[in-house]
């Protein structure tokens, strides 16, 4: 249940019997829950967006002793408006829109069910990290049962348990960089491949030790700009992915070396 702000006031009797209702999100504007308004519920989370203080001194009337003796309060910071929730878990901003069922998160994060917006999930329809997010954890996006899409920035370099996302219904992935970028990430194929995954570019920036390299797969062009040491076995070439797709390569001023076996796998250069 959802109580906006402004509610001043919990009625007698308001939920009674509401037996199957486990999670509760109170604002800090009630200041007064009156008799038996929870009398027969089995709730297991408040999430006040208050003060513990605010929460002590609300007036809370008998047949209440769900709220009072057993369920778990959390003041974690949600606050509301009209149509969203917002919050602070340690450096992760994040906020929930109820109007589109989108969770925002910016910043890297640990484990979405270690934080409190993990009751959104069961509702949320899209999550979008944003461009600050360079390390994610999907190990509790099971509980996304309505989830339709993810956006990822190119930020992200790793996303700890991907294989996590071949047991839920998500239909598409937004990323923001690049198909060999995705690689990277999932580096054996294995994950999302039931998923439509749409890249935001077609180019993809690498750096190697001292050799700095970039890929266009709309042209097929590898640019070299800086020397290219890389070692002298074909498994070292840090384009390799790319190889038998190269069509061109550019070396640009200042590089002074090539290494062995460089462009051996580039069948079609």
């Amino acid at each position: 249940i959802y109580i906006p702000t402004g509610v001043t006031k919990i009625g007698n009797n308001a939920f009674y019997d509401c037996n199957h209702l486990n999670q509760i999100f109170i604002p800090h504007t009630v200041t007064t829950i009156k008799n038996d308004a929870f009398d027969n519920c089995y709730i297991d989370y408040i999430y006040f967006y208050g003060t513990e203080d605010q929460w002590k001194n609300t007036s809370i009337g008998t047949g209440n002793s769900v709220l009072t003796d057993y369920a778990t309060v959390q003041f974690s910071g949600i606050k509301s408006n009209e149509s969203s929730f917002f919050g602070t878990e340690g450096k992760c901003k994040w906020s929930f829109d109820v109007d589109t069922s989108t969770l925002s998160i910016e910043n890297s994060y640990t484990k979405i069910g270690d934080v409190v917006w993990a009751v959104f999930l069961p509702i949320t329809k899209k999550i979008i990290f944003t461009s600050n997010s360079t390390e994610i954890n999907i190990e509790d996006i099971k509980y996304c049962s309505n989830l339709d899409s993810i956006t990822i920035p190119s930020s992200v370099e790793g996303i700890d348990n991907l294989s996590l996302i071949n047991n839920i219904k998500v239909k598409d992935i937004y990323y923001g960089g690049s198909k060999g970028q995705w690689h990277l990430i999932d580096k054996y194929g294995e994950n999302a491949n039931d998923i439509n995954i749409h890249f935001g570019s077609t180019i993809t920036y690498g750096k190697y030790y001292n050799c700095q390299w970039s890929y266009d797969e709309s042209t097929e062009v590898l640019t070299i700009s800086k020397s290219n040491e890389t070692g002298k076995y074909y498994n070292e070439i840090p384009w390799l992915y790319y190889a038998s797709n190269i069509k061109k390569v550019i070396v640009q001023d200042g590089v002074d070396s090539i290494c062995e076996s460089a462009f051996s796998e580039c069948t079609n250069l």
